[in-house]
């Protein structure tokens, strides 16, 4: 597999560090990547790369109405900026492709899928592409390092064993958008008119859910706990035999899902929507943004990363959501992380974020 040369930025440990039109180099200013994976500072007449601008913004306060209370408090700065930006080449290869998705196993096996067959991989000292498909890839997920299913176009499922991407039937036609699991034979992912398949280790099969919307998204707790959502329909739940739809109290599209377990769940969507589930109740939490959220993941209930549009990022410490910035524009679509100290998140035209 070929291996990236790649250029960075040195910034505080609150802001993100970004490479831009993807792995050419890293921004702020011109900063090589080591081989070890550790970022260090090299000047600004650095080959393959060029200084663009930033700014950071701050968050204001104030409270939101809709589904119960406000929790949050609004959002505060992330103690942080980050200056740079633009394109460049560097190393064997550049995209300049949407990247939708990154999950991975550890702090050294992360994968990152996106359009036009995009499928990049992390070993913890280089990037390779290892493409198999042309079709784009919108969501990753996996039981183990051996066992990773990608999702996307064209009802695209292949599955990684390790060695190699291979495309795997399913019975539907239309793109897929989310998938998850609770185990390598409890599989399910979602998509276009309501699309639920699950896969049970052997094969997959159409599951009937209760809307025709499209489904951009799936996460649980459990294989009889778990929740869909989408565009134009609340949240629905499957409880093991049937499907229900949730009364949020909100009606803004919904793109991601993710929580710590039955009483801690967490929904992003359009114009900046966060909700929360206390186990009791939905409530309408305060993001201070009214970017579309496209991305969530935490380390647990006090670390917690939404990702958006025009470079928006948001860090829930447990009360509230602090804004990081991002040092792009570009829009945001899938934030994974190994740990708390190991964030990433990635974008169009071949965003690709790391924290710290």
């Amino acid at each position: 597999m070929p291996e990236i040369a790649t250029h960075g930025a040195s910034v505080n440990k609150s802001a993100f560090f970004i490479a831009a039109g993807f792995l050419g180099f890293w921004a702020v200013g011109c900063l090589d990547l080591s081989p070890d994976g550790r970022a260090f500072a090299c000047t600004d007449d650095c080959a393959d790369g060029g200084a663009g601008g930033g700014a950071t913004g701050s968050g204001g306060g104030g409270t939101s109405t809709g589904g119960g209370t406000s929790t949050g408090g609004g959002t505060s700065t992330g103690g942080g900026s980050m200056t740079g930006g633009g394109s460049g080449t560097g190393g064997n290869f550049t995209t300049t492709d949407a990247l939708y998705a990154v999950w991975g196993t550890a702090a050294n096996n992360v994968w990152v899928g996106g359009s036009s067959g995009a499928m990049l991989h992390w070993d913890g000292k280089f990037w390779a592409n290892v493409s198999e498909t042309n079709w784009s890839t919108r969501a990753l997920w996996g039981s183990g390092a051996n066992d990773i299913w990608a999702v996307g176009d064209d009802a695209l499922t292949m599955h990684w064993n390790g060695s190699h991407w291979s495309e795997v039937q399913n019975p539907v036609v239309n793109n897929l958008y989310g998938v998850w699991g609770t185990a390598a034979n409890d599989i399910w992912s979602v998509g276009t008119f309501g699309d639920v398949i699950h896969w049970n280790g052997s094969n997959w099969s159409k599951v009937t859910g209760s809307s025709n919307s499209i489904f951009s998204t799936v996460w649980g707790t459990g294989p009889q706990d778990i929740f869909v959502g989408g565009s134009g329909l609340k949240l629905e739940h499957y409880n093991g035999t049937v499907w229900n739809q949730i009364d949020t109290g909100q009606s803004n599209t919904i793109t991601a899902l993710w929580g710590t377990g039955a009483s801690n769940i967490w929904v992003v969507g359009s114009f900046g929507t966060i909700i929360h589930w206390n186990g009791v109740s939905w409530t309408l939490v305060n993001g201070d943004t009214g970017n579309w959220l496209n991305g969530i993941w935490g380390s647990g209930p006090n670390d917690i990363w939404v990702v958006g549009g025009k470079g928006t990022v948001r860090h829930w410490n447990g009360s509230t959501w602090v804004e990081v910035p991002s040092n792009t524009m570009e829009d945001l679509q899938g934030v994974w992380g190994s740990g708390p100290g190991d964030v990433w998140a990635v974008g169009y035209k071949g965003t690709l974020l790391h924290f710290p």
